[in-house]
This record gives C-alpha cells, sequence and structure tokens, in this order.
C-alpha cells in the first residue's frame, strides 16, 4: 500500500492513530473537498448537498457555510 485515502468525514480523527501504524502517506478526502469549492458559491455554481435528514439546525448551519445551496433529503 503506497498510501491511504480517507474517504469518510470522521477518519481524520484516526489519522495519528493510524499513520503510528501504517507509516504510509493519508489523503483526506473531505479537505480535497473543500479545496475544491467555492464556498462563497458567488452564484456561480449550483451546489448540491444530500442528507438523510434535514432539520432547521442542519439548514441554517449549510447556509452560513455555503449560501445559496440546494439541500436534498434522501431516504
Amino acid at each position: 500500500v503506497n498510501c491511504l485515502i480517507l474517504g469518510c468525514t470522521h477518519y481524520p480523527l484516526l489519522s495519528e492513530i493510524i499513520n503510528k501504524y501504517l507509516n504510509i502517506p493519508l489523503i483526506d478526502m473531505g479537505k480535497c473537498l473543500v479545496d475544491s469549492l467555492d464556498l462563497n458559491n458567488n452564484g456561480n455554481k449550483n451546489i448540491e448537498l444530500f442528507f438523510s435528514k434535514i432539520n432547521n439546525d442542519l439548514v441554517k448551519n449549510v447556509n452560513k457555510i455555503i449560501p445559496n445551496s440546494k439541500i436534498i433529503e434522501v431516504k
């Protein structure tokens, strides 16, 4: 194994432990995603976010971070 992709948002919390045992480069997909997004959205992108459960707090917090995003609930 040459590197490990941390595919879930909570894996970076374990990165030090994982790296202690594997001692290989780790790729944080959350950081890659954030780096590729225009978080101001500037009206130029149609950002759709999918969640399994939506409530008012989630909508409020998402709109603080990524204004004008489309929030979709999937069941």
